[in-house]
């Protein structure tokens, strides 16, 4: 806009009419009022199946420092640990974690949760009444959802006595069992 006094305030916004300037003797001097445009950061759950993305309601201008916010509105997406935030939706971009510090550019931020498929480490273990016999692989780790598996092989003459594990079953014919 425009201000009748430099480092003024806005009188006459950007396309207002002004009338009658030249009707006095006196000139009138304009002054344009400069507002920084300003860019926001917006939290995304990208695919969460719970919980609610942070908000971040402050507009920044160029170069301002901004710290990302944690997960405080305790996202949650079935299957996987939240692992921090990222600037693309398929985690190839920049991940920040809470606290850590981005510089804003010359646009609005997205920044996206970002998800770990949950896994875990399987152990089989196997007791032989004699002569003992491998259990490969020994252990294992295993995304969420999936199968795994263990082959259970006797030594010669001797035999299964118990399998543990994590609540599986046990299938196979002796000697082999999977």
């Amino acid at each position: 806009g425009w201000s009748y006094i430099a480092d003024g305030i806005v009188v006459f916004s950007d396309g207002a009419g002004v009338i009658n300037l030249t009707e006095t003797a006196q000139s009138i001097t304009l002054y344009a009022v400069w507002r920084a445009t300003a860019y926001t950061v917006t939290y995304n759950g990208n695919g969460n199946t719970s919980g609610t993305p942070p908000a971040d309601g402050n507009a920044y201008p160029q170069g301002s420092i901004v710290n990302v916010l944690g997960n405080t509105g305790t996202l949650a997406k079935t299957g996987y640990t939240f692992d921090g935030w990222n600037t693309a939706a398929d985690g190839s971009g920049t991940t920040y974690q809470a606290g850590n510090t981005l510089t804003i550019g010359t646009s609005n931020v997205t920044l996206y949760a970002k998800w770990l498929e949950e896994s875990y480490t399987v152990t089989g273990t196997a007791r032989f009444w004699s002569g003992g016999g491998t259990v490969i692989p020994a252990s294992q780790t295993v995304i969420a959802g999936n199968t795994a598996s263990l082959t259970i092989t006797p030594a010669a003459g001797s035999s299964l006595s118990t399998v543990t594990g994590c609540g599986g079953s046990l299938s196979g014919v002796s000697p082999n069992y999977t």
